[in-house]
């Protein structure tokens, strides 16, 4: 009500300035530009700032964790949006951390890519936000190098993450996430020695399933389209 109200005054300030002075071409432009901006603002405030239907966003802060996201959103209604995702395992500090061995971490390789669904609650243009998301990673890392006993191992992990948070975001269409993922890891794993002629035990391979705790702190810049 107040936006209509100080349109009407504006609209009405400006056809009293109009009217004494001759209508012009710039004259009429101010006029539409005038009218169309409140009632821009009008609309958005009405459907309580809806979500764009794409936008595009990056976690910088997984680089200290667990690698870093790139999202990509699709609207499918005002406040739910579907999320893909790849995550940049092997570039992320924690990664290394946690897959530590005595035998020395030579090389850690791989990546993880999902998605889901996010819910947008509230009228006001920035929004607290829940929703589900779905991980598949392969990893693949090796330990001791260069010695007899050089051995790698295979990880294939599903992911699930309650992902929640609220979302800043600005006129301009760019936003920022504040929030995290907390879940669960399923990993099957199989680690082997590299040298077929060391077989210090009368099994070679070795086969695993582990559940872990997986969590990380979100902070994404994004943009809307």
């Amino acid at each position: 009500m107040k936006r209509i109200l100080s349109l009407i005054v504006s609209l009405a300030v400006f056809i009293s300035a109009s009217s004494k002075e001759p209508v012009t071409k710039t004259n009429q432009v101010s006029f539409y530009a005038v009218s169309e901006a409140y009632l821009k603002i009008i609309e958005d405030e009405g459907n309580g700032y809806p979500l764009s239907k794409f936008a595009l966003s990056v976690n910088p802060l997984g680089f200290v964790q667990f690698g870093p996201l790139v999202n990509i959103e699709v609207g499918l209604t005002k406040s739910l949006v579907l999320n893909a995702h790849v995550r940049f395992t092997s570039v992320g500090l924690l990664s290394y951390a946690i897959n530590y061995h005595e035998d020395g971490l030579e090389k850690l390789s791989g990546i993880a890519f999902g998605g889901g669904l996010l819910n947008f609650f509230g009228k006001k243009r920035s929004k607290p936000y829940a929703g589900v998301l779905l991980e598949y990673e392969m990893l693949k890392k090796y330990y001791a190098k260069d010695d007899p006993w050089e051995w790698e191992q295979s990880d294939n992990t599903g992911v699930f993450v309650l992902n929640g948070g609220y979302r800043f975001r600005f006129k301009s269409g760019f936003f920022i996430n504040t929030g995290a993922y907390l879940g669960a890891a399923l990993t099957s794993y199989t680690w082997e020695y590299t040298d077929p002629d060391y077989v210090p035990y009368e099994d070679k391979t070795y086969e695993g399933i582990d559940i872990t705790p997986f969590g990380m702190v979100e902070v994404t810049l994004g943009i809307e389209f």
